[in-house]
């Protein structure tokens, strides 16, 4: 079980009400949360390689039981290397703060420049993930990414005191965004996933961003089919994955 399902498992548990989002009569498979005839739990295949980063989730606990939400394709992509935490302003993980804390960690977290906060230039950070370097040896590249809409990212990351001493980029590259299930009012604000492509390009990570990219577009052909009560089309990410062996 990867860290997003933990982390689900565990919301369901303390949850004091049910989560009643749009499309609540919908039957859903219980492992991917689209509708059960559009399920996309063959695709969702895990990168064969090891990542030259670690990621963490933070996720809003609104998010954490949407269908709709992406970051938890991070998680089923590269489970090996993908934490995931419910975001608390007063009261973060105490495994979180280990992490973060951690000397052998090379930490930044990805948010867009919008505040008093100086972001280090997105060019510069990148080069500082994949060369930091200490006097005991290499530190290992750390992304936390906050997963919540843009209004909570910004509450995420402006309410953390104890982010505070994190250093940010932000992702200055205007990209349109091609999430389709919860558009945003900008076309440059990406989706969690969308956003994770990017700095994985960034940092090199080819072959990784194009394995995120493809499970990335079969959940939204699967998902716009399950509103729109139509059928799946394959595409050449279905055939991709199709193909792809875990095992390598």
């Amino acid at each position: 079980m990867n860290a997003y399902k933990q982390l689900r498992q565990a919301r369901m548990q303390t949850a004091q009400k049910p989560f009643l989002a749009r499309g609540i009569t919908v039957k859903r498979c219980q492992e991917c949360l689209l509708g059960q005839q559009y399920c996309i739990c063959e695709w969702l295949k895990p990168f064969a390689c090891e990542l030259p980063f670690d990621v963490v989730l933070l996720m809003h606990r609104d998010e954490i039981l949407k269908p709709t939400n992406t970051g938890r394709l991070i998680a089923e992509s590269f489970p090996r290397q993908c934490m995931a935490f419910e975001w608390s302003r007063l009261d973060p993980p105490a495994q979180l703060l280990e992490i973060l804390a951690d000397s052998q960690r090379q930490c930044a977290v990805v948010y867009p420049a919008r505040n008093d906060r100086q972001a280090v230039s997105f060019a510069s950070q990148a080069q500082l993930l994949a060369a930091s370097k200490t006097d005991e040896g290499s530190r290992k590249p750390t992304l936390i990414f906050l997963d919540g809409t843009w209004r909570q990212a910004a509450r995420m990351f402006n309410h953390s005191e104890w982010l505070g001493h994190i250093p940010f980029f932000a992702l200055d590259e205007v990209v349109v965004g091609e999430y389709a299930m919860r558009k945003a009012s900008e076309n440059s604000r990406l989706a969690t996933a969308e956003a994770a492509s990017l700095v994985f390009s960034a940092l090199k990570a080819t072959t990784a961003c194009t394995h995120l990219q493809h499970i990335f577009t079969v959940f939204n052909q699967h998902y716009a089919a399950t509103r729109a009560c139509t059928q799946v089309l394959p595409s050449s990410s279905h055939s991709y994955l199709a193909d792809y062996d875990s095992n390598i």
